[in-house]
């Protein structure tokens, strides 16, 4: 299914191919598109090759990252863009391991969500085991460790919830430079040139409710 989502901020799926292991076993690649800049983490600090150099040839400029920048703020709509068109119809697809890694940054400065390793379509979720503790610790929502009553890790609404709550510490951490702590806010982190519609939009998408975090669809 996914070889048939086409979009401009998704990472785009060349071909496939199967793997035949020593025991007889075969097994399904995929070969994707090549993201000269890589991932959007190693572009932060503290790793070690988020340098100035590296920052200028993926966007053109030296300073690009982390905090409120042009740059910043462009990655925010690419990654509001994919994921809107993801949990829209006809595709209704929730990614579930949203974080800085799993965004690429092609030629241009351009990201693409990748690793649909964990993601869950509406279709899918009657016929295959959901898993609730999936995804990466400081991106994971609350309900995901600690379920309230009544939750259902089957219905696509709350799935894309998680997926909110992950955007908003992925957007956190591109103004930061540092990866969340579980269980910590991050709003009241943020550098203090962030706009206040930014803040609030992370602190909603960060609300232990589930059910009271915005949509992007």
């Amino acid at each position: 299914r996914l070889a048939r989502i086409s979009h401009v901020n998704i990472i785009h799926i060349l071909g496939t191919f199967q793997r035949v292991g020593e025991f007889g076993d075969i097994s399904l690649g995929v070969i994707l598109e090549y993201a000269e800049h890589g991932s959007l983490e190693s572009l932060l600090p503290p790793y070690a090759q988020a340098t100035p150099e590296r920052l200028m040839a993926a966007f053109g400029d030296r300073t690009a990252l982390p905090g409120y920048t042009t740059t910043s703020l462009r990655i925010f709509l690419e990654l509001a863009a994919a994921l809107a068109f993801l949990h829209s119809a006809p595709n209704c697809m929730a990614h579930r391991d949203l974080k800085p890694q799993n965004l690429l940054i092609v030629r241009g400065g351009v990201v693409r969500v990748c690793d649909f390793d964990m993601a869950r379509s509406e279709v899918s979720l009657g016929r295959s085991h959901t898993s609730l503790q999936r995804g990466t610790l400081g991106f994971m929502a609350d309900e995901l460790f600690r379920p309230p009553p009544g939750y259902d890790v089957s219905d696509f609404s709350n799935l894309k919830s998680t997926d909110m709550f992950s955007f908003g510490r992925t957007l956190s951490a591109v103004l930061t430079g540092v990866i969340p702590e579980s269980g910590v806010p991050s709003a009241t982190a943020l550098p203090e040139d962030t706009p206040d519609t930014l803040v609030r939009l992370i602190a909603d998408c960060e609300q232990q409710d589930y059910r009271a975090r915005p949509t992007i669809d």
